[in-house]
């Protein structure tokens, strides 16, 4: 059995940082659907 930790932050972002992360995921289309975004001056 194992355990998975999921962290859940709801942010507001802005159209070109989510059009930007479209892009990246479109170019990486093979690859898992997950994202990791780091928020500067979070934690």
């Amino acid at each position: 059995m194992s355990l998975r930790m999921v962290n859940i932050l709801k942010i507001t972002i802005d159209e070109a940082a989510v059009s930007s992360i479209t892009e990246v995921m479109e170019q990486n289309a093979d690859q898992p659907k997950n994202v990791r975004i780091y928020v500067a001056g979070m934690g």
